[in-house]
């Protein structure tokens, strides 16, 4: 899923919330979960990345949940964002929390 949002810095930003692995209904995906018995790995559950189309920066979940209710049509999301690319200046925004809800349609 990708949502736009348009901030007031004029930029536009492009939240997109992925499962990657697993995909089993409504419930709670993480970013990070326990590594697996088997083979010792840990395979990310889902993805949280935010794109600011006018400076190019990114972000992407460090650490945090997606939770999907209504068959995938909302739910929360709360992560601990931390830039991956673009101007990591002072005061460029280099990590933040994201944490609310959201709906499709």
């Amino acid at each position: 899923m990708t949502v736009s949002l348009r901030g007031a810095t004029k930029s536009l930003y492009e939240l997109s919330l992925g499962v990657t692995h697993g995909y089993h209904g409504d419930g709670i995906y993480v970013t990070n979960p326990s590594p697996d018995p088997v083979t010792g790995q840990a395979r990310p559950e889902i993805t949280i990345v935010i794109a600011d189309s006018f400076t190019h920066r990114f972000w992407e979940a460090e650490q945090g949940s997606l939770e999907i209710a209504e068959s995938g049509q909302s739910g929360t999301a709360s992560a601990a964002m931390r830039a991956t690319s673009g101007p990591q200046g002072p005061g460029s925004g280099g990590a933040f929390r994201l944490d609310g809800p959201w709906k499709c349609g």
